[in-house]
């Protein structure tokens, strides 16, 4: 048990999740955390704290992502950040995003849903509503 627990202890990462703009305020403190491995950004809630919710491209809400990003590069602290498509962490990886969420279970259900409609409706005799 002291061997396994040694390995696991080794292999366990601690990450911050910045999903208050409280959090944003408080960066120094927070990317200077003793045993703080990573910051994970989350521009939903954080827009949501911001009283844009789901507002994430909003100027205010990319502005606060940037100040978490900066600090996390400033600091050698390796940053996540979750997106809901590829193409929105383009550019948080081209700065140095080193993991990435993509999507949540509910849209990606949905679009393989919507992908499996799509081909039975190609298909000849077969009608869907």
């Amino acid at each position: 048990m002291g061997e396994y627990l040694a390995k696991a202890n080794a292999k366990t990462k601690i990450l911050a999740q910045i999903e208050h703009i409280e959090a944003v305020t408080n960066l120094e403190s927070i990317v200077q955390t003793p045993g703080l491995d990573a910051l994970f950004i989350g521009p939903y809630d954080l827009s949501g704290s911001m009283g844009l919710p789901g507002q994430v491209q909003h100027p205010q809400v990319q502005s606060a992502v940037q100040q978490v990003i900066q600090a996390c590069l400033v600091h050698n602290m390796p940053f996540g950040l979750f997106g809901g498509t590829p193409e929105a962490l383009t550019g948080p990886i081209s700065q140095g995003c080193t993991y990435v969420l993509v999507g949540t279970d509910m849209l990606v259900l949905g679009q393989g849903l919507e992908r499996n409609l799509a081909s039975l409706r190609q298909k000849d005799g077969i009608k869907v509503e």
